[in-house]
Protein backbone atom coordinates (compact mmCIF):
# COMPACT_ATOMS: atom_id res chain seq x y z
CA UNK A 1 0.00 0.00 0.00
CA UNK A 2 1.08 3.22 -0.77
CA UNK A 3 1.81 6.20 2.03
CA UNK A 4 -0.05 9.28 1.63
CA UNK A 5 3.57 10.89 0.77
CA UNK A 6 4.30 8.39 -2.25
CA UNK A 7 0.72 8.93 -3.40
CA UNK A 8 0.89 12.91 -3.87
CA UNK A 9 4.64 12.71 -5.30
CA UNK A 10 2.81 10.26 -8.03
CA UNK A 11 2.99 12.76 -11.01
CA UNK A 12 -0.49 13.81 -12.08
CA UNK A 13 -1.75 15.37 -15.37
CA UNK A 14 -1.91 18.79 -15.58
CA UNK A 15 -5.44 20.59 -16.67
CA UNK A 16 -6.47 21.07 -20.13
CA UNK A 17 -4.87 23.80 -21.40
CA UNK A 18 -2.26 25.07 -18.51
CA UNK A 19 1.11 23.84 -18.71
CA UNK A 20 3.31 22.89 -15.65
CA UNK A 21 5.29 26.35 -16.34
CA UNK A 22 1.75 27.93 -15.76
CA UNK A 23 0.88 25.99 -12.59
CA UNK A 24 4.19 27.54 -11.16
CA UNK A 25 3.94 30.57 -12.55
CA UNK A 26 0.62 31.22 -10.58
CA UNK A 27 2.11 29.52 -7.42
CA UNK A 28 4.86 31.88 -7.39
CA UNK A 29 2.74 34.75 -8.04
CA UNK A 30 -0.64 33.55 -6.13
CA UNK A 31 -2.45 34.36 -9.41
CA UNK A 32 -5.08 31.97 -8.73
CA UNK A 33 -2.76 29.06 -7.25
CA UNK A 34 -4.04 25.33 -7.43
CA UNK A 35 -5.77 24.43 -4.15
CA UNK A 36 -6.12 20.96 -3.97
CA UNK A 37 -3.23 20.25 -1.76
CA UNK A 38 -4.16 23.31 0.35
CA UNK A 39 -7.76 21.70 0.62
CA UNK A 40 -7.15 18.08 1.23
CA UNK A 41 -4.61 19.20 4.20
CA UNK A 42 -7.15 21.58 5.89
CA UNK A 43 -9.60 18.73 5.70
CA UNK A 44 -7.88 16.14 6.99
CA UNK A 45 -6.46 18.24 9.91
CA UNK A 46 -10.34 19.22 10.54
CA UNK A 47 -11.06 15.55 10.22
CA UNK A 48 -8.30 14.26 12.45
CA UNK A 49 -9.42 17.28 15.30
CA UNK A 50 -13.04 16.59 15.25
CA UNK A 51 -12.81 12.44 15.80
CA UNK A 52 -10.09 13.53 18.56
CA UNK A 53 -12.80 15.75 19.93
CA UNK A 54 -11.22 18.42 19.88
CA UNK A 55 -13.46 20.27 16.85
CA UNK A 56 -17.66 19.56 16.61
CA UNK A 57 -18.94 19.34 12.99
CA UNK A 58 -21.68 22.01 12.93
CA UNK A 59 -23.17 21.38 9.33
CA UNK A 60 -22.12 20.22 6.07
CA UNK A 61 -23.41 22.53 2.69
CA UNK A 62 -23.14 21.21 -0.88
CA UNK A 63 -22.32 24.47 -2.68
CA UNK A 64 -21.18 23.93 -6.36
CA UNK A 65 -21.36 20.24 -6.10
CA UNK A 66 -18.23 20.13 -3.56
CA UNK A 67 -18.97 19.34 -0.01
CA UNK A 68 -18.01 22.40 2.52
CA UNK A 69 -17.88 21.01 6.61
CA UNK A 70 -18.22 23.76 8.84
CA UNK A 71 -16.16 22.65 12.43
CA UNK A 72 -15.89 25.14 15.09
CA UNK A 73 -13.52 24.93 18.05
CA UNK A 74 -9.93 26.96 19.26
CA UNK A 75 -12.45 29.96 19.56
CA UNK A 76 -13.60 30.32 16.38
CA UNK A 77 -16.08 28.96 13.70
CA UNK A 78 -13.88 27.59 9.67
CA UNK A 79 -15.32 25.86 6.95
CA UNK A 80 -13.31 23.56 4.88
CA UNK A 81 -13.69 21.63 1.32
CA UNK A 82 -14.16 17.86 1.09
CA UNK A 83 -11.40 17.05 -1.47
CA UNK A 84 -11.91 14.87 -4.52
CA UNK A 85 -10.13 11.86 -3.71
CA UNK A 86 -10.75 7.99 -4.67
CA UNK A 87 -11.70 5.32 -2.01
CA UNK A 88 -8.17 3.73 -2.06
CA UNK A 89 -6.71 7.50 -0.96
CA UNK A 90 -9.16 8.53 1.31
CA UNK A 91 -8.50 4.67 2.90
CA UNK A 92 -5.03 5.30 2.98
CA UNK A 93 -4.76 9.00 4.59
CA UNK A 94 -7.48 8.11 7.51
CA UNK A 95 -4.76 5.21 7.97
CA UNK A 96 -1.86 7.78 8.55
CA UNK A 97 -3.40 10.28 10.14
CA UNK A 98 -4.35 7.47 12.90
CA UNK A 99 -0.87 6.37 12.90
CA UNK A 100 -1.72 2.80 11.84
Amino acid sequence: MMTLLEEYLNPVPTPPGVTSGEIVRRAIEFDGPPREGQEAFQFLVATAMHEAGKFELEGVAEVDGRSHYTFSGAGGVFSVVRPEMGKEMERSVREEVKGG
